[in-house]
């Protein structure tokens, strides 16, 4: 707003009331000088008529008819004097100062000459000559006077006279008086306006220093207040405008006192919002407009500059699905149905991130009950949901909890109970409510136990562990309780927390899983970590009393045959039937343990000699030796012995077992049936074995396989049929290394998979270079291993290799021992149909050294069978297995194949029999890929000559 300064003001102010007084002083000035004009002229007028009477009538009394020419003419001298007429009676002009009007009709002339001098006037003759006085009249605005003065005519007669009396009618001008009693009166208002203007102006500069200067001052102070400035007036003196002056500047510190305690106010009451995440609102219905306070653009994560506080904008921040409900809480609350209060979501702007604020508001109303203006809050209470889900979960943890809970309060007093409490404790909430916790006591533990119990509890603020309560039918239980102690929130009082569960199906469970833990559950035997366990405290004893502990390993011999070809059900009686032979082995003081397996371990303690060991050993292999019936059949065993002993061969339990073990497996490669002690040489081919294990690795890693082939023949054509995959191992080093020799290792370390799966690509990949080279290939054997065939993949192998290399199937045979296949006998069964469905030949290798069930033979869908080399060798002197196992294969329309012939006589006896196919030396030895090329290039091998 646009101030004017009285700097300006009032001087301006002194100018028009100036102004107006000397309006109004020429207003009064000028009617002063017509009243004084007037005044005048009728004195004038008055003294002249007067005169001009006496003179008149003196001459009308001599006669003297110039005198009264004279006296009129010089009465006409007066400069305001308009006309002079001598009338008589009968109203005709006697004398004039104009010469031609003498003898005219008086009334007639005035009508004519002095029109203004209304009919009326005509009375003033009347009165004039009833009273014999002058009468006198202001006319025309008061411009002029008019006077009627009787005149008595004289007595003797006169050309004058015609009746007794006459009368003398004046006209006075008083316009030229006016004017000059105006320009006198003028020039003193003038004078006096001219002092007034001076004195004006002296009293305006007085005025600026005294009033206006330091009035502006005030302002500028007033202005630094409403702009929230100090101010500073730099006005004093004692009068009204010092004291305002002084009472502004206290003002203006007050005002700034206020202002920074209500900035203060404010930044707390802004700190105070950022802390409870609330901001306020205000919405005025009127205009629309809506103000948000700091805290509500951080909770809904805008930008005050970017985003304007609108409804429209308000509404954007929260999800579609929640928008509903908003609007017809604030349609409700305008409407004045309920107060606004809802609790809705928002998002972010910023991060997108989802919040919950709730809303509260109030409208205010105007007397006709409309809606002028909504106040309300915004709170953040993502954190007090978030929380109460939390609280409610708790909740249902509590009341679903599978394990008491119990709350006790300082005075040792149980204040809260779950449902799982009453399940186990059978004491319902109510009965325990108050109570004393001592109620469950089951009265086994002691004082002492309880002392240590809180002592804990005191000291580290828990205490978990075992112990023993009663239910409320008396019924004594174990419980695995924990205590822990807490505060309150004002962390003035003290709860206790107790947790507890009914362990008694655990203890019993423990027991049974602690014989489970220890004790095999086939034969009943102490298991290894048993074993072991046992064993270690048996060498702390005998290191104090300085006696010698011996270990006998014991692994059972052919056991896999018998496991394969009668069954696992059979197997599992013949393990059990040996545990019992190794316990009646030894002494009552000795420990017999099954380790796992085929495999058992021995103990024995407080031994006199060495050779009490090998005693023992010998007697049990004796024992195993005898017929054993399983389910009716007569089996034979044997067991592969390694004995070691404390303090010679080990320090501890797991040395001595390593050591047992080693010579075990030296044991086996005696023969079977023996007992060795341990030597320090049997560690060392251990040792070489696992070289050669980490060697077979590499081997793969760096193709140092090959495969070679053995052709396989018509036994009187010498026709080649078909060809049987060996490999072999080129050793960087060591050259040639039998697979006599890495084969078992391959097998026993796992490796004979990969390596299996790298011959079968191979062999695949080579027969369809012969393929593809027009050789017109012979099916190729592949042998697989017991690993291999286990895998549940087998059969996928074999048909993801025939379909990468794009060998057909008919020229691929897999060969398997029959181990193998009475291992899982439904397994073996659906591997091989869905091979013969494939195309591919199946041979079972090695017949005759296994166990096999005949009835189960001959549910395999097998092309062919092969006569182990054992029974090929000695065929000549004893032909009876060969000639069974050929008419056995001819029986069941499957082709016999005998391996392993050298010389001629083992083919005739061979072809004697009805063996179609051999495979051997007498033929041709294996025979690399490019020599094998050769051969079926000539499709036919020489025979050669004894």
């Amino acid at each position: 707003m646009k101030i004017i300064s009285l700097r300006w003001l009032i001087p301006l102010f002194l100018i028009v009331f100036i102004l107006l007084i000397s309006l109004y002083n020429l207003t009064w000035v000028k009617g002063q000088s017509d009243q004084y004009a007037e005044s005048q002229g009728l004195n004038r007028m008055r003294l002249r008529a007067n005169q001009l009477q006496r003179t008149l009538e003196h001459a009308l009394a001599k006669g003297d008819e110039r005198w009264i020419e004279e006296e009129i003419v010089e009465a006409g001298v007066d400069a305001n004097m308009r006309d002079v007429y001598l009338v008589d009676e009968r109203g005709r002009v006697v004398s004039a100062l104009e010469k031609r009007d003498i003898g005219q009709p008086f009334i007639e002339h005035l009508q004519q000459n002095h029109p203004h001098f209304e009919q009326g006037n005509l009375r003033l003759m009347e009165q004039a000559l009833k009273s014999l006085q002058a009468q006198f009249s202001l006319v025309n605005e008061g411009n002029s006077i008019y006077a009627v003065v009787p005149i008595p005519l004289p007595k003797k007669q006169c050309s004058l006279r015609s009746y007794r009396t006459g009368y003398l009618v004046l006209f006075y001008d008083l316009k030229a008086m006016k004017e000059q009693a105006y320009s006198a009166l003028e020039a003193q208002f003038w004078q006096f306006s001219g002092l007034v203007g001076l004195f004006t102006l002296l009293f305006g500069v007085g005025l600026h220093f005294l009033i206006t200067a330091r009035a502006e001052r005030l302002v500028v102070a007033i202005q630094a207040i409403v702009n929230g400035k100090e101010a500073s007036t730099q006005v004093t003196g004692s009068d009204e405008l010092g004291v305002l002056a002084r009472a502004i500047e206290e003002m203006s510190r007050q005002n700034l006192e206020r202002e920074q305690a209500l900035r203060k106010s404010m930044e707390g009451l802004d700190q105070a919002q950022a802390v409870g995440k609330m901001g306020s609102w205000e919405w005025n219905m009127a205009t629309g407009e809506l103000k948000w306070s700091k805290e509500i653009y951080k909770i809904f994560g805008a930008d005050p500059e970017r985003f304007e506080a609108t409804y429209e904008h308000f509404l954007q921040v929260i999800p579609p699905e929640d928008q509903a409900l908003v609007k017809e809480r604030v349609a409700a609350a305008l409407k004045g149905e309920k107060p606004y209060l809802v609790e809705h979501r928002v998002i972010r702007q910023d991060t997108g991130e989802v919040r919950t604020v709730q809303e509260q508001g109030e409208v205010l109303f105007n007397s006709q009950t409309e809606p002028q203006k909504m106040l309300g809050i915004v709170q953040d209470i993502t954190e007090r949901v978030e929380q109460n889900q939390r609280i409610r979960l708790l909740a249902k943890v509590f009341q679903n909890a599978s394990e008491a809970i119990v709350i006790i309060n300082e005075e040792n007093k149980i204040i809260e109970t779950n449902p799982a409490f009453e399940r186990i404790s059978g004491y319902t909430h109510e009965e325990v409510l108050g109570m004393d916790p001592h109620i469950l006591s089951s009265g086994r533990h002691d004082t002492a136990f309880y002392a240590k119990m809180w002592k804990s509890i005191q000291d580290h603020g828990q205490w978990k562990g075992e112990i023993w309560d009663r239910r409320k039918n008396g019924e004594l239980y174990p419980k695995l309780l924990s205590i822990t102690r807490f505060l309150d929130e004002s962390r003035q009082k003290t709860y206790f927390l107790g947790t507890f569960t009914d362990i008694s199906q655990l203890k019993n469970t423990e027991y049974e899983l602690r014989l489970m833990a220890y004790y095999d559950a086939l034969t009943g035997l102490p298991n290894r970590l048993y074993f072991l366990e046992q064993l270690d405290q048996a060498i702390k004893l005998a290191k104090r009393e300085q006696q010698r502990v011996a270990l006998l390993f014991v692994d059972i011999d052919d056991f896999k045959n018998v496991n394969d070809s009668l069954g696992h059900a059979a197997g599992d009686e013949l393990l059990k039937t040996v545990s019992r032979i190794l316990r009646n082995a030894v002494r009552e003081s000795d420990l017999v343990s099954r380790l796992g397996g085929d495999e058992f371990v021995l103990a024995l303690f407080k031994l006199s000699e060495p050779g009490y060991a090998m005693q023992v050993g010998e007697e049990i292999n004796r024992r195993l030796s005898q017929p054993i019936q399983i389910r009716g059949q007569e089996v034979f065993i044997n067991g592969s012995i390694g004995v070691s002993f404390y303090p010679e061969d080990g320090e501890n339990a797991n040395e001595l077992l390593k050591m047992g073990d080693t010579a075990m497996y030296h044991s086996k490669e005696r023969g079977k049936g023996q007992v060795s002690f341990y030597k320090s040489h049997m560690e060392a081919n251990a040792k070489i074995k696992i070289n050669r294990v980490a060697e077979l690795h590499h081997a793969l890693e760096n193709n140092e396989f090959h495969v070679l082939y053995q052709p396989q023949v018509d036994i009187e054509s010498g026709g080649i049929t078909g060809a049987e995959a060996l490999v072999r191992w080129i050793h960087p080093k060591e050259g040639m290394i039998s697979p006599l020799e890495f084969i078992s290792i391959a097998e026993e370390s796992g490796l004979i998979v990969p390596l299996g799966a790298w011959v079968l690509n191979e062999v695949c990949l080579q027969t369809k270079r012969w393929l593809d080279a027009g050789l017109n290939p012979v099916p190729v054997a592949v042998n697989f291993s017991v690993r291999q065939f286990q895998r549940d993949d087998v059969y996928g192998l074999i048909k993801k290799t025939l379909a990468e290399t794009g060998l057909p199937a008919h020229l691929l045979r897999v060969e398997l021992t029959e181990g193998i296949l009475m291992q899982e006998v439904d397994k073996a069964v659906d591997i091989l149909t869905d091979l013969r469905h494939m195309g591919v030949v199946t041979s079972v290798d090695d017949f005759g050294t296994g166990y096999s069930s005949l009835s189960y033979l001959n549910r395999f869908p097998l092309h062919e069978l092969k006569i182990d080399q054992a029974f090929v060798a000695h065929v000549e002197e004893d032909a009876s297995i060969a000639k069974a196992v050929v008419s056995l294969g001819l029986g069941l329309n499957l082709q016999v194949l005998a391996e392993g012939v050298e010389t001629e006589g083992q083919r005739a006896c061979l072809a004697a029999m009805g063996c179609l196919f051999v495979q051997g030396y007498f033929f041709s030895k294996p025979l690399k890929a490019a020599d094998m090329e050769e051969v079926l290039t000539v499709r036919v091998l020489p025979l050669k000559k004894s």
